[in-house]
């Protein structure tokens, strides 16, 4: 799995919804603008921008995170 961090420049309430359509754990972080999701790999990626930009979001950050195994563990162990 591969951690990713997005910022979009109109976030509503359908994009936590169309994110969900290709990652888990969406999360939105308010005091960034920020979201967070857990996407299968990073060939989901580009289909993730793509998505974006044809819904009409502007995209300002699409960020891959690599992840230690210690957040792995926490992430699993929940």
């Amino acid at each position: 799995q591969l951690l990713v961090v997005l910022r979009v420049g109109q976030p509503d309430a359908a994009l936590q919804l169309g994110l969900e359509q290709f990652g888990s754990e969406v999360r939105f972080e308010a005091t960034t603008g920020r979201y967070t999701l857990l996407l299968p790999d990073s060939n989901s990626l580009p289909r993730l921008a793509s998505w974006l930009v044809e819904n009409r979001y502007t995209l300002y950050e699409l960020t891959p995170q690599r992840q230690s195994l210690e957040e792995r563990f926490v992430r699993l162990m929940g």
